[in-house]
């Protein structure tokens, strides 16, 4: 699962902080090694199931230290956060977030039992 443990939180149209997280072995709870693995990040609707980010993330971090192992990072592109509502709206829209990693062609999806949240607030003006 992704060891995002909390909901994260970024404003529509900003592109900072990226978003990290770290998979884990489901059984063992050990970090998963990342070093040959390719990641995608998805980001979709929960009302809709529909994909509304798809991008490329990164492992970082030494995958051979313990400590590090299993992290990942997603940056932020343009457009990734919107808008998806009216400026001037006080609203903050929740959206599902996961990371697909593939290792040796076997694709692992973390979190595999739900999503993490992505709350999203929208910019004043």
């Amino acid at each position: 699962m992704a060891e995002v443990n909390k909901t994260f939180r970024i404003k529509q149209g900003d592109l900072l902080p990226i978003l990290r997280g770290r998979i884990r072995d489901r059984d063992t709870g050990e970090p998963q090694d990342l070093s040959v693995a390719t990641l995608e990040f998805h980001m979709s609707s929960p009302d809709t199931g529909e994909v509304l980010v798809t991008g490329i993330a990164l492992a970082f971090g030494d995958q051979n230290d313990p400590d590090d192992t299993g992290w990942w990072e997603y940056t932020w592109q343009p457009g990734d956060t919107g808008p998806y509502s009216d400026p001037g709206v006080d609203e903050t829209l929740t959206f599902n977030g996961e990371i697909q990693a593939t290792i040796s062609g076997k694709p692992l999806t973390a979190p595999n039992d739900s999503h993490f949240k992505i709350k999203m607030r929208n910019q004043l003006a």
